[in-house]
């Protein structure tokens, strides 16, 4: 099969095509090549070693740019990682989130629906709870894209698969991301504020071969009950905060962090795992769980 992946050289985006290629798929990459806060890193130079790789540099949140892409590129299914990818950065950056994970993704169902397109699998995330306000600039953005996905579903036909990942982490993720900067930090020695950013609100995570196995299985579905449905891929009903994270890096890695600042008192974010619903339909559920997860983190950022 052919799949346009939105946001081929993010951290996830990077890793499914990486898989599909693997298997002998076709991809068509599509991501901004200039943008100025997401450093793509060694991951644009791997994919364009396959042969069976296409890349397009497009701005999604372009209406009519996408609309042409998908009138002139032919593939089988569409997957969206694209836009904004945390909490913490969308926060400093609103506008581009704004145009990432609003905008850029409407224009995709748009021209998926017109396309006639089966199918569209995009990223949700843990921020957003059933029956629970947003209390984030990026959970509202998210949760936006499922309600227009539903509308886009009912109105249209278009199958859309929404998959609420926690905080994804693993080989090859983004170097400013809350696991990249605390090892950062422990493997120089330099101090660590356990007081403030990622360090004082808990979250749900979520090892990437878990989150590239349920894309790509959802992808080899031959059909879903339901036009729309949302699914969510973590491998823990516990939320976690960033010192966990830090615990583990420090029993991986042999070292020992030089913490300052005091722990705060934390809200806990995400309720327990609903992993029943996503194991019924693909006959797989995330099952990394942290300690395993940051273990294979650290073998390959000591190989970098």
């Amino acid at each position: 099969m052919t799949v346009l992946i939105c946001g081929a050289h993010g951290f996830i985006g990077f890793s499914v095509a990486r898989r599909l290629l693997d298997a002998g798929h076709a991809v068509i990459g599509v991501d901004k090549m200039r943008d100025a806060v997401s450093p793509k890193g060694a991951r644009v130079e791997i994919l364009h070693r396959y042969s069976n790789y296409k890349f397009i540099d497009l701005n999604l949140a372009d209406h009519g740019s996408t609309r042409e892409l998908f009138e002139r590129q032919e593939f089988d299914h569409a997957v969206f990682l694209a836009g904004q990818y945390s909490q913490s950065h969308s926060e400093k950056h609103v506008a581009a989130c704004m145009q990432g994970n609003v905008i850029a993704i409407n224009n995709v169902f748009e021209a998926a629906a017109r396309k006639g397109l089966s199918r569209v699998i995009y990223a949700s995330s843990t921020f957003v709870q059933d029956g629970v306000l947003p209390k984030t600039f990026y959970g509202l953005t998210k949760e936006w894209a499922e309600r227009c996905a539903s509308v886009y579903s009912e109105q249209t036909g278009l199958q859309t698969i929404g998959l609420r990942f926690g905080s994804v982490y693993g080989p090859h993720v983004r170097p400013d991301v809350g696991i990249s900067h605390a090892a950062k930090h422990l493997f120089k020695g330099h101090e660590i504020d356990i007081s403030k950013g990622g360090y004082t609100y808990r979250v749900a995570f979520t090892f990437i071969d878990d989150a590239v196995e349920c894309v790509v299985r959802f992808l080899e579905l031959p059909q879903v009950p339901k036009l729309h449905q949302v699914f969510t891929i973590v491998a823990e009903d516990e939320t976690r905060d960033m010192v966990h994270v830090l615990d583990y890096l420090e029993k991986h890695s042999g070292k020992k962090a030089k913490r300052v600042g005091a722990r705060l008192e934390q809200q806990p974010h995400i309720p327990l795992a609903e992993c029943a619903a996503v194991r019924e339909a693909i006959g797989y559920a995330p099952a990394t769980k942290m300690d395993e997860g940051v273990a294979k983190f650290v073998e390959w950022y000591r190989s970098c």
